[in-house]
């Protein structure tokens, strides 16, 4: 099953974050209860979550998906450089948006 989502990167996110109310129909087998309960800090209070999604991507491996009532989907930056060490970078150009690589060997920096 092929699901593309975009998420924000937080670089203050606590955890990996996606709404209950706008969980993609193919995730609902995935969805259930949390690993943890976490309280997450918003710019609407703290939030509770005791529901996650929990699934398998191209570019980030198996992660937990906290499922809040109603928040952009964030991938956490903190958990992804402690998941993935220095195995990811990040890369920005000119013409294209904010992206992640796995492979940071392969990356070739260039001066504009």
């Amino acid at each position: 099953m092929n699901v593309t989502q975009d998420f924000l990167i937080g670089s203050g996110a606590g955890g990996t974050l996606i709404s209950q109310k706008d969980i993609p129909e193919q995730w609902i087998p995935h969805h259930g209860e949390a690993p943890e309960k976490l309280k997450f800090s918003t710019g609407g209070g703290v939030r509770n979550s005791t529901q996650a999604v929990n699934l398998q991507g191209e570019l980030f491996g198996d992660g937990v998906f906290y499922a809040l009532k109603d928040c952009p989907p964030a991938i956490s930056l903190g958990q992804q450089v402690n998941d993935h060490g220095g195995s990811m970078g990040m890369v920005s150009e000119p013409t294209s948006v904010l992206h992640q690589v796995r492979s940071v060997g392969r990356c070739r920096p260039s001066l504009f």
